[in-house]
């Protein structure tokens, strides 16, 4: 067989493994998030245009169920492709099949703007670039790129204070409790050492005679992601845990090498199109305000944000401000993280606020997104009902809650 053709097979291998990992993993994910993506619990809806918040429950189902199809049908051909049991390898019923995977999930997006989450965006991203790809080296040079940008933003997010005085260090001393040894002074100096290990994987990822290198750190990773979130440290839910396992799936499938020889440079000059896309993919978290975690601003804490306070009697019987705690309202009724977003989280306390009747009883502090040296942010006091009307354009994009 020809080295060219010997290469076009490995990529046609690679691709067939990185599409039958990602849809497998989106399946399992909604599966895991079912409410989240139903509409079924309690927990306010917060569309991303407010065009979107009379739009009854029945368009979630019908864009959820024609994704599960599109995907399914997606997972079987790709692992029909490793098992040999298809032969014939049809690119542009592969490819409607990816854009209707990415319409109906943009389309839920737009619903519900808490589905953005990081796993879903990602996967929402792949499937783009395989409506755009041709080939199978063009799918995975540009995949490639987007999954080691991932790591790149997230490591670039954590040099900050919050996260280095903040949650960096208590996963830093979660992680060592872990692994059985003992926490000291030295763990916010781990924890800045945390992104330049992440960063570092990024870099190796990216260059091709380091790759290996790049999975085999990207392994130690994640599983120490998993050690530090997981049932035995911080205990978070089980979607983070089930996406780390994905996400190191993917990035091996991608980027572990064949043969120096016939692993060749995968490339996607040749088309316009899907070189626009990948670039346009790069770039994007760069912009200013963009969401914390559509650019990759994972376990970072320094995002807007929004509080709940409603009065409350204390022990001597003197009317306090409690905060209302959104977050385990989110983990506990949809088992997903409330979306960190200050103008997400607007809408939700405001929707909270009627429907327990604490409009008048209650404030919103809305804070903004924390200076990287120092930690502060700058806070804004919502206490009354009529300035609701008087704000309706604090945030460029709807704050909303859905009609129900």
């Amino acid at each position: 067989m020809p080295k060219s053709e010997t290469a076009a097979a490995i990529f046609d291998r690679r691709a067939d493994r990185f599409t039958a990992v990602w849809t497998l993993g989106v399946l399992v994910l909604i599966a895991v998030t079912f409410r989240l993506w139903l509409g079924v619990s309690d927990f306010p809806q917060i569309p991303l245009l407010v065009s979107f918040v009379g739009v009854p429950l029945i368009a979630d189902w019908v864009a959820l169920a024609i994704l599960c199809a599109a995907v399914a049908f997606l997972m079987v051909g790709s692992f029909g492709q490793i098992l040999g049991l298809q032969k014939n390898r049809n690119r542009d019923t592969t490819r409607i099949a990816a854009a209707i995977c990415a319409v109906a999930l943009l389309s839920l997006f737009l619903l519900n703007q808490h589905r953005l989450q990081p796993w879903a965006w990602q996967f929402f991203l792949y499937a783009v670039l395989l409506t755009l790809a041709t080939r199978s080296d063009e799918l995975i040079a540009s995949a490639r790129w987007v999954t080691a940008s991932i790591y790149f933003f997230s490591a670039v997010s954590k040099f900050d204070y919050q996260f280095i005085y903040g949650l960096g260090g208590t996963m830093a001393q979660t992680l060592a409790e872990v692994v059985g040894f003992e926490a000291s002074e030295w763990m916010n100096l781990i924890a800045v050492l945390m992104p330049v290990f992440e960063l570092l994987v990024a870099v190796l990822l990216i260059v091709g005679r380091t790759r290996k290198t790049g999975v085999v750190l990207a392994a130690v990773f994640h599983t120490a992601l998993i050690a530090t979130l997981g049932p035995w440290g911080l205990d978070h839910h089980l979607g983070v845990l089930v996406w780390n396992l994905f996400f190191f799936m993917i990035a091996a499938v991608l980027f572990w090498p064949a043969t120096a020889e016939h692993d060749a440079p995968a490339q996607c000059r040749s088309n316009g199109p899907l070189l626009a896309m990948t670039i346009a993919l790069l770039l994007y978290p760069i912009l200013p305000n963009c969401d914390h975690w559509i650019a990759w601003g994972l376990y970072s804490p320094n995002n807007s944000r929004c509080a709940l306070e409603a009065v409350q009697q204390d022990d001597e019987s003197e009317a306090v401000f409690q905060r209302i705690d959104l977050g385990k309202r989110s983990l506990e009724q949809l088992n997903v993280p409330i979306y960190p977003a200050a103008r997400f989280q607007f809408g939700v306390a405001q929707a909270v606020q009627k429907k327990e009747n604490l409009v008048n009883r209650s404030r919103i502090v809305i804070k903004s997104r924390s200076d990287r040296l120092t930690g502060e942010r700058e806070s804004t006091l919502y206490n009354a009902d009529r300035q609701w009307s008087k704000n309706n354009r604090v945030f460029f994009f709807n704050w909303k809650p859905r009609k129900r």
